[in-house]
């Protein structure tokens, strides 16, 4: 099993199918009117290059899970958008920071040195200011994922509220990974991490294997051959071979 969204962008968020044309990626031509999920099946594609080397199950992570037996069997987890779900990702801790912000901001939680940094970061005096940044058409996913870098920063400096949210995210990750482990039976994986947040950060892996081994005790790790490009590469070249379109 894998933690990580891979592969091509999701749609508006949310990981939907989209039709690929005729067109070279470099590798190979891809068939028109090849439908595919991105995220989930270029996910699953890259974790099928560690089938001879760990075995025959696997799964992923962040932020959505899917899971797949050799047999082709799979389950998903997680995936539904930001709006409503993507718990444990990086986008989610960076709202969160921005939260422990104006939370400490008006007294509703104890300072924190998170205010300085997104200040600096954003590069605003006021917190109100804030409310301008999250509302502006320039603010996208990938930017407010970004200030998760200064969750594990403040971390480092044991600040409560940003430990806080390393931990939630971790506890977050673990409810995505047990039912796809339980309803794929892979009591002892193998288990991925990747993506930025489970490869950068030093809290949230650590929580996460504590989590996980109180469900799955013998739980193993695996490392991942390549990134989420090969995986889509290799998707590129199974839907030539399988249609004989050059």
């Amino acid at each position: 099993m894998c933690l990580s969204c891979a592969g091509l962008p999701p749609v508006n968020g949310v990981c939907k199918p989209v039709t690929v044309s005729c067109t070279s990626i470099r590798v190979a031509s891809v068939t028109p009117n090849v439908t595919f999920f991105p995220s989930v099946e270029t996910t699953l594609t890259l974790l099928f290059l560690i089938k001879e080397q760990y075995g025959p199950a696997f799964s992923f992570l962040p932020p959505f899970i899917p899971g797949r037996r050799r047999s082709g069997k799979t389950y998903r987890a997680g995936g539904c958008g930001c709006l409503i779900d993507d718990e444990g990702s990086g986008y989610a801790i960076g709202r969160d920071v921005l939260k422990a912000v104006v939370r400490a901001f008006d007294g509703r939680s104890a300072p924190t040195v998170l205010t300085e940094k997104v200040l600096s970061f954003l590069q605003i005096d006021r917190i109100d200011d804030i409310v301008k940044f999250v509302h502006s058409p320039a603010t996208d996913k990938k930017r407010i994922a970004e200030l998760s870098a200064l969750c594990a920063a403040a971390a480092d400096e044991n600040d409560s509220a940003a430990i806080s949210i390393l931990t939630k995210a971790a506890e977050e990750l673990s409810l995505l990974v047990i039912p796809v482990l339980r309803n794929l039976n892979l009591p002892k994986g193998p288990l991925v991490l990747t993506g930025s947040v489970l490869q950068k950060d030093r809290i949230v892996p650590v929580k996460l294997k504590a989590v996980l081994a109180r469900t799955f005790p013998e739980l193993e790790y695996a490392q991942a051959p390549d990134d989420a490009a090969a995986g889509a590469a290799l998707l590129a070249l199974r839907s030539v071979a399988a249609t004989g379109c050059a």
